[in-house]
């Protein structure tokens, strides 16, 4: 979400929900967060869980940990634990949830970012993530520790976990929604777990009774469903566009798309929203 403009200014980041972690493929959970809408995602695998983003308040991040160590023990044949957190971008409401995840889970827990991430690069972003960590009392912000340089996470040669049973390929496109974006597509070995699979019923442009073996790719704010793309003074429109573009390519025809916030779509809705982008460069 980029966050400039007026009607951010009126988001109240000191009251937040969580929803439940619901399935959307066979070891992929996603629980779609207030305020803003924000999805976070749970990767299970045989050995690790992986979580995407963390939402806005501290106190969030600790809850979403705490959800997600319960989902492990149903959905793995053992309790595995959370051991990573992908940040998809340097936008508080993906993030400022981390330093309450790690007051949970100590130095068990590796945070990973783009090597941009936290860095200044645009005064509407940075006055905005300064004016909530203001809000929320935070004497300071959490920052990844692990950054992972462009070259290390490209699309020919992604940056890779191996969670046991399921793979996370993670890859920076180049500079869009921020310089910092980061995506993951996440594909299983087929070894499902009872219970855990198939995808929940959404309307609206959602993806609908998609098969629960189905990549799924995490886009961060890269694609948004709950609403256009937000492009603010750190954003490159036009790289957007072009980056949307590699997203398909990167993800596949087939994969299931979670953006950053609302429901999951198809490749489809992923393309027009790049050619929705284009115009707005083009106008």
């Amino acid at each position: 979400m980029n966050d400039a403009g007026e009607g951010a200014m009126t988001v109240q980041v000191d009251r937040w929900s969580n929803g439940p972690f619901e399935p959307v493929a066979d070891r992929v959970l996603v629980a779609r967060c207030q305020p803003c809408d924000v999805n976070v995602g749970l990767v299970v695998g045989d050995a690790a869980a992986l979580l995407v983003d963390v939402g806005t308040h501290p106190e969030q991040g600790a809850a979403l940990y705490r959800a997600a160590v319960r989902e492990t023990e149903d959905a793995a044949r053992h309790p595995v634990p959370v051991r990573w957190a992908l940040l998809t971008h340097d936008h508080y409401d993906h993030w400022f949830g981390l330093s309450g995840v790690r007051a949970e889970a100590g130095e068990r827990l590796i945070a990973a970012a783009h090597a941009w991430f936290g860095r200044r690069h645009g005064a509407e972003e940075d006055g905005e993530n300064e004016r909530v960590q203001r809000q929320l009392g935070l004497a300071d912000v959490p920052m990844p520790d692990l950054r992972l340089e462009s070259a290390q996470c490209t699309a020919e040669d992604p940056w890779t976990l191996d969670l046991g049973g399921v793979t996370v390929q993670v890859a920076w496109l180049g500079h869009a929604h921020t310089p910092s974006d980061l995506v993951a597509r996440v594909e299983a070995d087929g070894t499902a777990h009872p219970g855990r699979t198939g995808v929940p019923g959404a309307g609206g442009r959602a993806v609908e009774g998609a098969a629960g073996r189905r990549p799924v790719v995490f886009a961060g704010d890269l694609v948004e469903e709950s609403g256009p793309p937000q492009a603010g003074g750190e954003a490159d429109v036009p790289g957007w566009a072009a980056v949307v573009g590699k997203l398909v390519e990167f993800g596949g025809e087939d994969a299931l798309y979670v953006p950053g916030h609302g429901a999951p779509v198809d490749a489809a809705f992923v393309r027009a929203q790049g050619e929705e982008l284009a115009a707005r460069a083009a106008g």
